[in-house]
């Protein structure tokens, strides 16, 4: 619904956002978990947390800085 041209934001996508963003700025997991009250790391990993295009490609080079490292004996 817009109101005022407006989007309407629910309160539980401001969570989701939060829960996200925490996790993005390396929050530990069951630290979110909590701050959220979630029983389980598990529940808030696989409901919240989403993997991003940006920590997948550091990811990547992260792994593949260790990879050269290990090939070149360092």
């Amino acid at each position: 619904m817009m109101l005022w041209r407006l989007f309407c934001i629910r309160l539980h996508d401001a969570r989701h956002t939060c829960g996200t963003l925490m996790h993005l700025r390396g929050v530990p997991t069951a630290v979110i978990s909590k701050w959220l009250g979630h029983a389980t790391a598990s529940f808030t990993m696989a409901t919240y947390v989403h993997s991003q295009d940006d920590a997948l490609t550091a990811a990547g080079a992260l792994y593949g800085s260790l990879i050269r490292a290990s090939q070149s004996g360092v």
